[in-house]
């Protein structure tokens, strides 16, 4: 860069020339601190966990040379190349890990476009905002803040690992895949009965006979734990009424393991008290339902958090109930042998 001495009105003043030489050396200077910003982020010179086992390498490498034979000397720098490289593997893995960082706007695009699934949808929305943003319209624009608003909420929930039906029986099949898919073993469920219509119609009907199916063929154990309302199961008698007895006993016949709570049972554990499914420890289903037992919710969760307290409640809940057969037992033995199954 040149300069120019001009003098104006009386004063002197310094006129810089604009070159491009400069601009590239400091380019250039830039790229070498950057290179050399890199190198010290890859191997800190105050790096002990580095620096301290290459320099033992290094001096016994040195002591190998002049001393062992050819053949050890061979052997030596083969294993502690092999050591050095895996500590400096080591290394790096773990200080990329502590510098990572939430990824940018620019960077967003690039990472999702590795998902084959999820890229489209990305498309999809972005060109859904552009034609959003073309509209000028302010009423317009306030309820599509409003109606995105929503939509963010429910994606949130989605990164959560939690996915809502609402009003809607067609969770059900998400229900079969979960309980046929690979690596589930065990179904735990949590069945609610709060009174006579539960699981009594056909999405119930068709659920259960999935759980006999898969049951009897020894893909998937079962264990079930039904919480009754006391006008299902009165304190003065020792099995439920006969509508749902026979619904307990069904499942009972076809090899589930069935265990039974009155509700008031359960009133100082109000959380244990709710319809829920444990997919092995793959996820959580939580049922919601009206008075006529109509699911008014499905919340399935793959949160492992949410599953791991779960896990303990259904222990909890285990002191409380009673296996089925049991009451058999109780309610057969002062008169005559229960019915075969």
């Amino acid at each position: 860069m040149t300069r120019t001495s001009r003098t104006i009105s009386g004063s002197r003043f310094l006129v810089r020339d604009a070159s491009p030489r400069p601009v590239q050396c400091v380019i250039g200077k830039s790229r070498k601190m950057q290179l050399n910003d890199s190198a010290t982020k890859l191997f800190p010179p105050s790096d002990r966990q580095f620096w301290i086992p290459f320099s033992v390498c290094a001096a016994s490498l040195l002591v190998a040379l002049l001393v062992a034979p050819g053949w050890a000397a061979l052997l030596v720098m083969g294993t502690q190349t092999s050591w050095l490289v895996g500590c400096a593997a080591v290394l790096l893995f773990r200080q990329r890990e502590a510098s990572a960082s939430p990824p940018t706007l620019l960077d967003l695009p690039f990472q999702l476009s590795r998902d084959a699934d999820l890229f489209p949808h990305y498309e999809r929305l972005s060109q859904s905002l552009l034609d959003i943003s073309r509209i000028p319209d302010p009423i317009f624009r306030n309820l599509a803040r409003q109606s995105l608003n929503a939509v963010n909420d429910e994606v949130a929930q989605i990164a959560g690992k939690t996915i809502v039906f609402h009003g809607t029986e067609t969770w059900r099949i998400v229900y079969d895949q979960l309980l046929r898919s690979p690596g589930i073993q065990t179904y735990r469920s949590v069945a609610w009965a709060k009174n006579r219509h539960y699981w009594m119609d056909e999405p119930g009907r068709k659920s259960l006979q999935t759980n006999y199916e898969l049951h009897s063929s020894g893909k998937l154990h079962i264990e079930r734990i039904v919480i009754l309302a006391d006008e299902l199961w009165p304190a003065t008698q020792p099995l439920p009424v006969d509508q749902m007895q026979q619904w307990i006993h069904e499942q009972h016949h076809h090899g589930l393991f069935v265990r039974v709570v009155r509700e008031s049972e359960l009133a100082q554990e109000p959380d244990l008290i709710a319809d829920i499914g444990l997919y092995g420890t793959r996820a959580i289903g939580i049922q919601e339902l009206d008075a006529e037992c109509r699911t008014v919710r499905f919340t399935l969760t793959f949160d492992f958090s949410q599953l791991a307290a779960a896990e303990s409640r259904w222990q909890r809940l285990n002191v409380y109930a009673t296996p089925y057969v049991s009451l058999l037992n109780e309610f057969w033995v002062s008169d005559d042998a229960p019915p075969a199954d």
